[in-house]
């Protein structure tokens, strides 16, 4: 089979959840070695690719202005000149009219969760693909049940379509002893020694990162702790209003922002925090509560959207809203060791669960059925 494969959402100087699940992905398909061929393809520049196999080939789809319709301008005629079998889309886009099969991926319906409103500036993006997708994929991989059943609940047609397939851990996140922990990675971080604890990810409105700052204000109320709150992650103006309310409760000197973290120094970051904190509105999926926990790190999580299908019973749940229980969690992670330990347990079982591995054999299986 000749699959065309979008690497266009690597094209990115930061990447985060969707980016690094579509690199892991294609290093979990390569190292499979499918009998397939693969080309990858995006418009104006091929984006650093993680090593591959001879499977897998590059095509520059050539153009001065990309634009939101590049797909459906650049890839049907590609689609017959290159008698592509099955085009791949990591993301919801793909190219209506190409004459290939279609399997599209289909990470969250942000609109139908409560709490997101702040980050409308993709909405009607998403909605006219949502619809899309239902109406005219082949196949729509969902990356949880929770996106499953909020797309099926919009668009009946789409549940013969849906295949649910989990995101993986990759191996580099697992425990560090002492000799192996990068301590330069925390001074390129900028986190100044001691405990602290951690949030990842890209600062949306969504991630709730005022009330992340509230209960790390409230836990150093009731525990007078040495801790800080480090906030790693591309920032963006929800970042922005969470240091000013910290500055607003006396919390400058405590809560750091590192901007973007590499994954090799990520790895670093959670072996070295104290709990990773959680607390989104809204997750598709959710790749730091597992990262961490393989890490052996305990996680404070959201009970909202996929995220408790994520983390199961591994993680303390509460409500993002609830600043008190929040702050009582990590509390309890701190001050009483033999439920650290078994979160810790908890937690390493639980990420073990989840393996690109298994991804790569599931994307194949839905390559098969034809």
């Amino acid at each position: 089979m000749h699959v065309a494969f979008d690497v266009s959402v690597l094209d990115t100087p930061e990447p985060t959840g969707v980016e690094r699940a579509c690199s892991n992905l294609l290093r979990a398909l390569a190292r499979r070695r499918t009998g397939h061929r693969f080309t990858l393809v995006a418009p104006r520049r091929i984006p650093p690719l993680p090593p591959l196999s001879e499977e897998f080939g590059t095509a520059l789809l050539e153009t001065d202005r990309p634009g939101a319709l590049w797909r459906e301008r650049l890839l049907p005629d590609f689609v017959k000149e290159r008698a592509i079998d099955l085009f791949h889309s990591p993301v919801a886009a793909f190219p209506l009219t190409a004459t290939c099969r279609k399997l599209v991926t289909m990470h969250e319906v942000p609109w139908l969760e409560p709490g997101t409103e702040g980050d409308e500036g993709r909405r009607a993006t998403h909605r006219i693909w949502a619809y899309l997708d239902a109406t005219y994929a082949d196949r729509i991989v969902c990356v949880s049940e929770r996106t499953a059943t909020n797309l099926v609940s919009l668009y009946r047609e789409a549940e013969r379509k849906v295949r649910i397939v989990h995101h993986g851990v990759e191996e580099r996140f697992r425990p560090l002893d002492s000799s192996e922990v990068d301590e330069e990675a925390l001074v390129r971080a900028g986190i100044p020694p001691g405990p602290y604890f951690l949030f990842v990810g890209k600062a949306r409105a969504r991630k709730n990162l005022v009330h992340a700052v509230r209960a790390f204000r409230v836990f150093l109320d009731r525990t007078a702790a040495p801790h800080r709150l480090v906030l790693a992650g591309p920032g963006g103006a929800p970042l922005a209003e969470a240091l000013e309310r910290s500055r607003h409760l006396g919390l400058s000197s405590r809560v750091i922002a590192t901007g973007f973290v590499p994954d090799d120094d990520l790895v670093t970051l959670y072996n070295r925090a104290d709990a990773l904190l959680f607390l989104s509105y809204s997750e598709g999926f959710g790749l730091p509560p597992l990262e961490a926990m393989a890490c052996g790190t305990p996680v404070v999580a959201s009970d909202r959207g996929a995220i408790p299908e994520v983390v199961g019973d591994a993680a303390a749940i509460v409500g993002p809203d609830d600043p008190l229980a929040i702050a009582s969690a990590l509390r309890r992670i701190v001050e009483d060791a033999d439920h650290r330990a078994d979160l810790v347990r908890r937690g390493r079982e639980r990420a073990a669960r989840f393996t690109w591995e298994k991804t790569a054999e599931a994307i194949l299986s839905i390559y098969a059925e034809g």
